[in-house]
């Protein structure tokens, strides 16, 4: 099983400046911070298994930035697919939505802590 190293360091800006999704090279991994609004409980996105009529959401409504994994890209809707490494949930976020690009490096789970 693979885990990831993500090399971007948090307080330090990135000098990678995307124009387009054509920017990022095809077949090679990329990651992204990004904001997208969603259910949030306590600052962190939050998903239901499934909801009966009636039932209300665990959360609310906010704006969440997170650090994601680029899954896929929709070139002519200008939008990302990204796994958010902190809580791996899935994202659809607009191209204008994401910044400080960066190449990943994707290694065996050596010394990594899995959750």
């Amino acid at each position: 099983m693979l885990w990831i190293k993500i090399f971007i360091a948090m307080h330090t800006v990135i000098s990678i400046t995307m124009k387009t999704l054509d920017d990022i090279p095809v077949g090679e991994s990329w990651a992204t911070k990004f904001k997208v609004t969603t259910f949030l409980q306590d600052g962190v996105p939050v998903r239901p298994k499934a909801l009966n009529v009636g039932e209300v959401h665990p959360g609310k409504p906010g704006v969440y930035e997170g650090l994601g994994i680029i899954k896929k890209r929709d070139r002519d809707k200008q939008r990302l697919e990204v796994i958010d490494v902190e809580t791996r949930l899935n994202f659809y976020v607009p191209y204008a939505d994401c910044w400080d690009w960066d190449t990943i490096e994707w290694c065996d789970n050596d010394g990594i802590e899995q959750r």
